[in-house]
């Protein structure tokens, strides 16, 4: 039977329900004793606080296009829904919303989210798919963290992403049945490419740590984003190659500590230090190009490099440079670094740079 339910709440679990001209309700986990499946009816635009939390028979939620927002734990250990939808305009979701919602696979949102509260999918360990979320103010604390297996994607406009928002999350590879319950469809997580928007103004503490599946990393031109802060790619085992924006400024401490794939990392003009131990144990590092008038070694803490054992540190200031033609564009070729008798190309890797 279809309500239609105006919600507040006096503890997580008990709701004090209005069911409109229908009388009332104690619980809500009175009303799914037996009913796994509830609609919400078009009119309501909230579900409050706690609402449906610890509802274990809850399966499945029909949301209404009129809904504004979830509030915090609202669906808080409701361990057997599977998926969410909803298609209103725009959303809130509250701290805890959807935390421990151990079963759920696949959420999608309006474009249009003002806010993903503190840890709102924390150890959502079968999510593998967001959809919708392009536009978004802020991506709060430990939002996503230790989602095993969602495949990551920053949405297009956003300003913050707060600390701890994806730890651990993005590791693990999955599969589902397709539509006719036959085929095994898997998804390896070893190739998720993360792209940082230029409306991105924050990122958080550790927010990308132990993000295994990560493999590149990107940043639109215009960024906006001075700074990686203590820790936020640690541990991304599969990063391989990071373009840094040339309005970068500060690569903090452990930033991309141990990120054991990276081979290579060309520091723009703009950097004006590089944080204790924030390459530790990058095992492939080779070379780390720093294209500013200053030295790399003078902008970076003493054990910025630790572990990074083949690593050859290189500076624009410290090279020749030949002017060389392709395709009848001019470009300039390394030739070789200044006062050095002898060289190889394993000893200065050759690059271009565009005149």
């Amino acid at each position: 039977m279809k309500r239609k339910w105006s919600l507040r709440v006096l503890s997580l679990a008990l709701v004090v329900a209005m069911v409109l001209g229908q009388g009332s309700i104690a619980t809500a986990a009175e009303v799914l004793t037996n009913d796994s499946e509830v609609v919400i009816e078009e009119g309501i635009t909230e579900i409050g606080p706690g609402a449906f939390a610890e509802c274990e028979n809850l399966k499945k939620v029909h949301f209404p296009k009129s809904l504004k927002k979830i509030s915090d734990y609202a669906f808080f250990n409701c361990d057997k829904i599977e998926e969410v939808k909803i298609k209103s305009k725009s959303l809130t979701l509250g701290d805890f919303c959807f935390s421990n919602c151990e079963a759920l696979q696949f959420a999608e949102f309006p474009e249009r989210v003002e806010n993903v509260g503190k840890n709102a999918f924390y150890k959502c360990g079968e999510l593998k798919y967001i959809g919708g979320m392009k536009n978004v103010d802020k991506i709060d604390d430990y939002a996503f963290a230790e989602c095993e297996q969602l495949k990551i994607s920053i949405p297009h406009k956003i300003k913050e992403i707060g600390d701890c928002a994806y730890i651990c999350s993005g590791m693990k590879n999955w599969s589902f049945k397709d539509v006719n319950n036959s085929d095994l469809i898997e998804y390896p997580f070893n190739e998720t490419i993360i792209i940082i928007p230029s409306s991105l103004e924050k990122i958080g503490r550790e927010a990308f740590n132990c993000c295994r599946g990560i493999t590149q990393l990107y940043f639109n031109q215009g960024s906006k984003l001075k700074e990686i802060p203590f820790g936020a790619f640690h541990k991304c085992n599969l990063m391989s190659f990071i373009e840094f924006p040339d309005e970068m400024v500060e690569i903090n401490d452990y930033a991309f500590a141990e990120c054991k794939s990276l081979e290579e990392i060309y520091l723009p003009e703009s950097i004006q230090e590089i944080g204790k131990q924030s390459f530790r144990n990058c095992k492939s590092l080779n070379l780390a190009m720093f294209k500013g008038k200053r030295k790399g070694e003078e902008l970076s803490k003493p054990d910025a490099f630790d572990g990074c054992e083949n690593l050859k540190i290189l500076n624009f200031s410290d090279l020749e440079f030949n002017t060389k033609k392709i395709d009848g564009e001019s470009y300039d070729v390394v030739r070789k670094e200044k006062n050095k008798k002898s060289y190889s190309i394993t000893d200065i890797k050759e690059f271009l740079t565009k005149k």
